[in-house]
């Protein structure tokens, strides 16, 4: 008698449907599953022990794909990077470009400003979620002690080398991310807490409500 052997459509039927527990979910198309788990069924294997094989092949391919299509996102985005950014540049024309300002002089006192707020984090430790005490800190236009001199230090560096490819893109990360997650949200707090209205806000009303400007009267 010659040995029974598994069809692809006989094993396919086989295989249970997905339970209406999430115990064993399946998380792919069923008949995909029944495919790979026929490559795994023999006479030492069940068809459920081949349906878990197939599933966590699917699971390892699937992070395998997540992992290649992260690096080659990681890869695009370098070298979008790489096209907008100088090779090198000079420590005037760094700034402005780190800063998005327009002019030298804009540049150069939102970079003090930065190297600030840059020093004192690191002295805080980089804190993920600063307290309010610590915003309030680390914002606070009073100078610390030695504070300037290393300010002072980090520019004259920047004045005599420039600044390099990687420098220039690092600098602008981080101060495009510390003006999202601190600088802005800080002064906006600080203009809501002020309260009140801002100027000619009543005379805007008082046109809003009688459809009349003062000239108009």
């Amino acid at each position: 008698m010659k040995p029974t052997k598994h069809k692809a459509s006989e094993t396919t039927k086989e295989i249970p449907a997905p339970a209406d527990n999430q115990d064993e979910p399946y998380r792919y198309p069923l008949d995909l599953v029944a495919k790979i788990a026929v490559r795994f069924v023999d006479s030492n294997t069940s068809d459920k022990a081949a349906t878990d094989r197939a599933i966590v092949f699917l699971d390892n391919v699937e992070k395998t794909i997540a992992g290649k299509m992260m690096w080659i996102r990681a890869r695009k985005e370098g070298e979008r990077i790489a096209a907008v950014t100088p090779i090198r540049s000079t420590f005037a024309k760094g700034i402005i470009w780190i800063t998005s300002k327009r002019t030298a002089k804009e540049a150069n006192k939102a970079y003090v400003a930065h190297l600030r707020l840059h020093l004192r984090l690191s002295d805080l430790g980089r804190p993920a979620q600063p307290s309010e005490e610590q915003v309030a800190e680390l914002m606070s236009p009073r100078r610390k002690k030695g504070e300037g001199a290393r300010i002072s230090k980090i520019i004259a560096n920047y004045q005599s080398k420039g600044f390099n490819r990687v420098q220039l893109v690092t600098g602008k990360e981080e101060y495009d991310r510390l003006q999202k997650g601190l600088v802005i949200p800080y002064q906006n707090s600080k203009k809501g807490k002020s309260g009140g209205r801002p100027r000619g806000s009543k005379k805007s009303r008082k046109k809003s409500l009688d459809g009349k400007s003062a000239s108009e009267k």
